[in-house]
């Protein structure tokens, strides 16, 4: 018979608290990092130089009118506080599931739901899902959040549950308007699950056509 203690002991709790720990950290961290792209990209900045102090500065926010520095009440800044974690979970905990929502009418209802109501991966790739090619097309004309997507696609392991439906989204990406700049500020992380996901749909390959392939593959830039 199994000895309980004997089980406890063997399990290092300190380190798995800090692997998750870690791991909640690091989710945040692309989040937060992801959505300054954005900002630098609507700002319309002149160089990458610019481009990358947006994003390097993305870990600070302002703190509230309540706070003080020296005794004296003004605007300053401050590093993220690690309450983000908490106040992320509490926020999902109040969503609505994903199949309740509306669908978009346009870009901006599309980002407002992805920002605001879908707060985990699988919140967001069941909302893609929903929405069909040519609405979620037209939502992506414009401004197309290409890392975060291919993140999503990769975290959730849509490839071998939703082939047709990830080949779509890849497809439609290439139209945005802004894909050419999304592929140059891919994160070295992002690149790599990018790669990791067409290696996922050419060994899954059914319906979709090798020479099709080679077209996303060239307009991703992995030819």
């Amino acid at each position: 018979m199994c000895n309980m203690n004997n089980f406890n002991d063997d399990i290092d709790f300190k380190m798995l608290e800090k692997e998750i720990g870690n791991a909640v950290a690091h989710d945040d961290r692309y989040q937060r990092e992801n959505d300054a792209k954005f900002r630098a990209i609507n700002q319309k900045v002149r160089s990458y130089d610019e481009f990358r102090d947006i994003v390097a500065a993305s870990h600070i926010k302002p703190l509230g009118r309540h706070d003080k520095l020296g005794g004296m009440n003004y605007q300053k800044w401050n590093p993220v506080s690690n309450n983000s974690a908490s106040d992320t979970g509490a926020k999902a905990k109040n969503n609505p599931s994903t199949t309740n929502l509306q669908l978009p009418k346009n870009s901006q209802d599309f980002f407002k739901t992805w920002k605001r109501t879908c707060t985990t991966y699988s919140d967001k790739w069941n909302y893609l899902l929903r929405i069909e090619r040519m609405l979620l097309q037209n939502c992506l004309n414009l401004e197309c959040p290409v890392g975060e997507i291919l993140n999503v696609i990769y975290k959730c392991s849509a490839i071998t549950t939703h082939m047709e439906k990830v080949i779509d989204i890849l497809d439609i990406m290439t139209k945005s308007k802004r894909f050419s700049l999304e592929l140059d500020f891919l994160s070295g992380e992002e690149r790599k699950q990018l790669e990791e996901v067409f290696a996922s749909v050419q060994s899954n390959l059914e319906n979709t056509s090798e020479e099709s392939l080679k077209n996303l593959q060239q307009a991703y830039r992995l030819r």
